[in-house]
């Protein structure tokens, strides 16, 4: 077995200081963004969540449920959020966006409580059948509740558009 050099010695302590100092820098940044980390969850997700992990603010996506709708008073609404397989009740304060409507993909973010349902700060509505988080899009075409529009290309055009 080799015996290292005094210079072989300094140089594996100034890797090894160098490894320590950028790990606990990777280390704080993680650590100051945990706060800042949101997660995103589909209604089946969310309610197989334990506890534990609710009291943080979260998104949900998934889709208006058909007639469940319901304008509380001037400000305030309540709606499910459906994935096909599971439904959370919605309220939320403040005005909807335009495109929102039953039936259509949104995005909400707030908080969760089994008793309460989800409070939602923000809702985001999609602008076009191509807006849906990757997600949320593999699990509603599992569930087959989220058709995507597929356009076929024909390579025999001929000049004119027709077949």
């Amino acid at each position: 077995m080799n015996i290292p050099t005094q210079r072989q010695r300094y140089s594996i302590y100034k890797l090894s200081l160098f490894l320590g100092l950028v790990g606990t820098g990777v280390g704080l940044i993680l650590w100051s963004m945990k706060d800042t980390i949101v997660f995103f969850y589909t209604p089946e997700k969310l309610i197989l969540k334990e506890k534990k992990d609710l009291e943080k603010s979260i998104r949900l996506g998934g889709i208006v449920k058909e007639g469940t709708f319901n304008k509380l008073d001037a400000q305030s609404m309540k709606f499910h959020i459906t994935d096909g397989i599971a439904d959370i009740p919605v309220t939320y304060s403040g005005v909807l966006p335009a495109l929102f409507r039953e039936g259509q993909g949104v995005v909400v973010f707030g908080k969760y409580s089994i008793n309460k349902g989800f409070q939602a700060t923000e809702v985001l509505a999609k602008h076009d059948e191509k807006y849906m988080p990757p997600g949320a899009i593999e699990i509603l075409n599992k569930k087959g509740c989220w058709q995507s529009e597929v356009r076929i290309k024909s390579s025999n055009k001929k000049r004119g558009g027709r077949l």
